[in-house]
């Protein structure tokens, strides 16, 4: 068993998984074996002692980044590099573009999370796909930050017309959101321009509303694919998927506290729920 690993790594290992990596590309970061990141993930305790990597030094990191950002590929950036006399292994150059882009990726997540704050209470718009061999989508209405379930059910067509009764009918009026999180999803996603009949009759409302930045895409989609197995199961809509959705909702928000809030009980949901 390699035990090079120190309990900050094993905590960062954790995280890294609950975002959606495979356990292939953690190992990769890490430089240990996959059967070593599933023994951490089956056992978060086996703390270890470490050995201390090599850091590149910043004017090389930065000089790694920047290439990256003009479209270099590893290859060219190994390439160039090479060319400007500086020796580093193309899996250096990886690794370095993955853990740029996980600090960037965690800086744009809070401050996504600073401008749910600043807008609370809001509500996400979450639309689930039934899978190939169905045309249903489930339609939730998640409040955030806490990630509360207000709205929940299966429609064959979901069409925008749909999801604007939703808005006008008493379960979200109650409710008077200040901020609406859309999801890059059809048939939220405009046709034509950058709005569509949804962002208008919000801006009627005087609803502000912002779409999921491009930047967390990859780790909304594992968020969103961990609902998707839930929903595809039953294809319908039941207390336990809400609870079970809720509880992913809280993992991607990184929302902690009692989820049997009492002050929530008595939102309305539709019959299906």
């Amino acid at each position: 068993m390699d035990m090079k690993l120190k309990q900050s790594d094993i905590n960062k290992i954790i995280k890294l998984r609950r975002r959606g990596l495979k356990i292939r590309e953690i190992a990769e970061i890490f430089e240990v074996s996959p059967r070593r990141i599933q023994q951490i993930l089956r056992n978060p305790e086996l703390k270890t002692p470490g050995r201390r990597h090599r850091k590149l030094p910043v004017w090389i990191r930065d000089r790694i980044v920047q290439l990256n950002e003009q479209g270099y590929s590893i290859n060219k950036i190994y390439i160039v590099l090479k060319s400007e006399g500086i020796s580093i292994s193309k899996y250096k150059i990886w690794k370095t573009i993955q853990e740029y882009k996980s600090i960037k990726t965690e800086k744009t997540r809070e401050e996504f999370r600073q401008i749910i704050k600043t807008h609370s209470p809001a509500v996400q718009i979450c639309i689930i796909n039934g899978g190939k061999n169905s045309v249903s989508k489930l339609l939730l209405i998640i409040k955030i930050p806490d990630c509360k379930v207000l709205y929940c059910r299966v429609f064959e067509k979901l069409k925008l017309r749909d999801i604007i009764q939703v808005f006008d009918s008493e379960v979200i009026k109650s409710f008077k959101p200040k901020l609406v999180v859309l999801t890059p999803v059809p048939p939220l996603v405009p046709t034509r321009g950058s709005s569509n009949r949804l962002t208008r009759h919000l801006n009627n409302l005087q609803i502000p509303f912002v779409w999921i930045p491009k930047s967390l895409k990859e780790v909304y989609k594992s968020y969103e694919r961990e609902i998707k197995k839930l929903f595809r199961a039953k294809l319908s809509c039941t207390q336990g998927l809400i609870k079970k959705i809720e509880k992913a909702c809280k993992n991607f928000y990184g929302v902690n506290g009692d989820e049997n809030n009492r002050a929530d009980k008595g939102i309305s949901k539709n019959k299906e729920c």
